[in-house]
């Protein structure tokens, strides 16, 4: 599984020419939504009561392929505004991320992070990787636990534009687990259930599930990788198609030369920049976008893909019965006896979260 900052206006720009480009081109398959609203808020540093801020939302629905774009969701004013706050602006964006949650399995909630928390958590991840020995669990690509292990990361708690988000999508209680943090995984196809069912567990697909992966990334998603490639809707689908994969010489090579340019061209490439939160459903069908460069992702600082993740779940059960299956598994060895440390816990208790 699983970007600095600062460029807004030139990404603005940008952005805007890439959704008419692809509107021209391809009419049917790519849709720009933008939606306009004034939002009006108190301003606790004047005494009449409340000024007005506009700000758009420009959503690229983009089904053209895996160049497309799709999910870049823009905000020009106050970004406390963006996250659905309760009136008639805030509640229009929240129904607006509810049904691109249900019916294309994903989001982009921009600028989580600023460009300096970008830098010092690129920094913690890349000493953490380059200068420690892996502990339990730990792979090659793959730091886990880190918000115990790694104080600067625990800033995400705090993030209330994110924190709203996610009550919005989930449930009001967010029940957090699973902290991990990644370097330079190019992961192929796959669901985030796929094991989970491959073990008899169905509780993934009960029509109350919501658990939502989400990932902060600390660079674009550009030319060498840096992001998340999607086939929207694919979280709805009946059967997962990645239960039985081939066994021979033929079969793979059936599914790689066939299989997979059938599917790329349903791909969607989300265009997250560096410090925007991916939100998706962990039944959705992704991949680690490949590089479209020849040289090696990773070869140089700048190209070096960097990320946190961490689960999230509306329903204490679900939550639970994930953790359960997780300790089953060789790769959580770390879950035998793990506390979160009593920082962690003092700043979850602040902001009304539950670690599992």
């Amino acid at each position: 599984m699983p970007l600095g900052r600062g460029r807004q206006d030139d990404n603005q720009e940008g952005h805007s020419q890439t959704s008419r480009g692809l509107s021209r081109r391809n009419p049917f398959r790519g849709i720009v939504l933008s939606l306009e609203w004034q939002i009006a808020c108190r301003n606790p540093r004047t005494s009449r009561g409340s000024h007005a801020h506009t700000a758009t939302l420009e959503v690229l629905r983009g089904l053209g392929g895996p160049n497309a774009t799709i999910g870049r969701a823009l905000y020009v004013g106050p970004r406390s505004t963006a996250a659905g706050i309760p009136n008639a602006g805030g509640t229009m964006i929240a129904d607006e991320r509810r049904q691109q949650l249900g019916e294309q399995g994903f989001l982009i909630v921009p600028g989580v992070l600023d460009a300096a928390e970008v830098l010092r958590l690129r920094q913690v991840l890349e000493r953490a990787f380059d200068e420690e020995q892996p502990a339990a669990s730990d792979t090659k690509v793959v730091r886990m636990d880190v918000l115990s292990r790694y104080p600067e990361t625990r800033i995400v708690l705090e993030k209330q534009l994110l924190l709203d988000t996610l009550r919005f999508l989930v449930g009001e209680h967010l029940y957090l687990l699973d902290t991990v943090g990644h370097d330079s995984g190019f992961p192929s196809w796959h669901k985030d259930t796929t094991t989970l069912e491959a073990a008899g567990h169905l509780f993934h697909r009960e029509e109350d599930f919501r658990m939502v992966q989400v990932g902060l990334y600390l660079q674009p998603n550009g030319p060498y990788g840096g992001g998340l490639d999607v086939i929207p809707g694919s979280h709805r689908e009946k059967h997962d198609r990645f239960l039985h994969q081939p066994r021979t010489r033929v079969g793979h090579s059936f599914r790689y030369r066939v299989l997979e340019p059938i599917r790329d061209r349903k791909v969607t490439r989300i265009a997250n920049q560096a410090g925007d939160a991916v939100i998706f459903d962990m039944r959705l069908s992704h991949r680690a976008t490949p590089g479209l460069l020849r040289e090696r992702p990773g070869s140089t600082p700048e190209q070096r893909k960097l990320a946190l993740f961490f689960l999230c779940a509306g329903s204490e059960r679900h939550a639970r019965a994930y953790r359960a299956f997780c300790e089953q598994r060789d790769e959580y060895e770390f879950l035998g006896e793990h506390q979160y440390p009593l920082e962690v816990q003092e700043i979850a208790r602040s902001r009304s979260l539950t670690l599992i």
